[in-house]
């Protein structure tokens, strides 16, 4: 009769005081069958994981056993330990919490299976697990399309919406240090970009290459500038500077610079490039000139703005030079 009200699992403990005097309830189950006893007091523990046990006092009398065996009441309550790791659960997968509900759930399992909506509650874990996936996946690919600088991809991700500013903030720099022909800046902003921001964008090579340009051009100046504080030779080191289009250009350039120095010598020109365009295989910067050289009365300083452009071919050759008035 018991046996049948009894969930499966349920251990049975007997104990039998005259017999056993000094004996504890629940030292050794007692298989559930029919039990033969004399007339006197028993002892009944029913014990289930995950609950507390079921303490029963019988007594065997004449007119059969005291409480009857149909009465005895034997609805397990959960231990504190059931119950709290089942609310945690519950709670857990309210706030999306699948770490948490996933503990608290083998918890409950492990203790008793089917208590409650056990059952549910691990579906929905499932599709709370499935979802996180689903966003942990959409974050990491939205960062490597911010780490190649995908900025279209990185949005779908709205948490990197302040990264993607920072990027954005960043190139606008790189492009403002190129126009200002601001090398030095330019390569610290690349340097951001390549090893931090976006390390895989292939736009940074590209960023490189406008780098190498600027230094190109300027290159160019340096050599012009050594050829003025050094004329020697100076039409056939002019016309390896100048585009062949404009050579003509070079030869003038070279009379002037000649004739300047029969009557002075240059001990100082620099150009500071300030501004910088490029449109194709051509390209356009502003300097300040700035132009130091002695004549018989003593030395002179000249300082004016000029601009130089620039025309490649197998390499950047200067194609044009004046002054801005």
């Amino acid at each position: 009769m018991l046996q049948e009200r009894l969930p499966a699992g349920t251990l049975f403990y007997f104990r039998d005081p005259r017999q056993d005097p000094n004996g504890k309830l629940g030292e050794q189950p007692h298989p559930l069958r029919d039990i033969f006893r004399p007339l006197g007091r028993y002892e009944m523990r029913f014990s289930r994981k995950g609950y507390k046990d079921i303490d029963v006092e019988l007594r065997l009398t004449s007119r059969g056993p005291s409480p009857a065996l149909e009465e005895i009441p034997l609805r397990f309550e959960p231990t504190k330990e059931l119950s709290d790791r089942y609310r945690e659960a519950e709670a857990a997968l309210a706030s999306g919490d699948a770490i948490l509900a996933r503990t608290a759930l083998d918890r409950v399992r492990s203790l008793d299976e089917s208590y409650r909506k056990t059952s549910e509650l691990l579906l929905k874990l499932k599709e709370v697990e499935e979802r996180l996936d689903g966003e942990k996946r959409a974050v990491v690919e939205a960062r490597e399309s911010l780490r190649k600088g995908d900025l279209v991809g990185a949005a779908r991700m709205a948490a990197l919406a302040g990264e993607i500013r920072e990027v954005e903030r960043v190139r606008e720099g790189f492009a403002v240090a190129i126009a200002r022909f601001d090398i030095s800046s330019a390569e610290k902003i690349l340097t951001g970009l390549s090893e931090t921001l976006t390390p895989g964008d292939p736009e940074n090579r590209e960023r490189t290459r406008q780098i190498y340009d600027l230094k190109a051009l300027r290159g160019r100046l340096q050599a012009y500038e050594q050829i003025c504080l050094d004329p020697q030779g100076i039409k056939e080191r002019l016309a390896d500077l100048w585009d062949q289009d404009t050579n003509g250009h070079s030869v003038d350039l070279a009379r002037s610079i000649e004739l300047f120095c029969r009557h002075a010598r240059y001990t100082q020109v620099r150009h500071e490039p300030f501004s910088f365009k490029v449109c194709g295989d051509e390209a356009q910067i502003q300097a300040r000139l700035k132009v130091n050289y002695t004549v018989a009365a003593g030395e002179s300083f000249l300082e004016e703005t000029v601009w130089v452009r620039f025309k490649k071919r197998d390499g950047w050759r200067i194609a044009g030079y004046g002054r801005i008035e």
